[in-house]
């Protein structure tokens, strides 16, 4: 992950993912299901680091221009990547 400057959006995004409890599963070649235990939708959504991008709702419709959605922020968070500079 790069690092520079968060928009309020990501700040807000990235204290989701590390004040929720979210179960990630490492599936293959940088794939991961992530699900928010603390949702009550119970559905896991599918993280592609390798591309950096997810199939939750938020990523589809309102990240954009190299932002990320909570569950790519927790998968960067269990990979050890949030601080890696680029």
């Amino acid at each position: 992950m790069k690092q520079g400057d968060l928009t309020k959006h990501q700040v807000e995004r990235l204290t989701s993912a590390v004040q929720h409890n979210m179960d990630v599963t490492d599936l293959f070649d940088g794939e991961f299901a992530v699900e928010d235990l603390d949702s009550d939708s119970g559905e896991a959504h599918l993280v592609d680091y390798n591309m950096m991008s997810c199939t939750c709702s938020d990523y589809e419709y309102r990240c954009k221009n190299g932002e990320y959605c909570k569950h790519i922020y927790r998968v960067a968070l269990e990979q050890s990547d949030i601080l890696q500079t680029g």
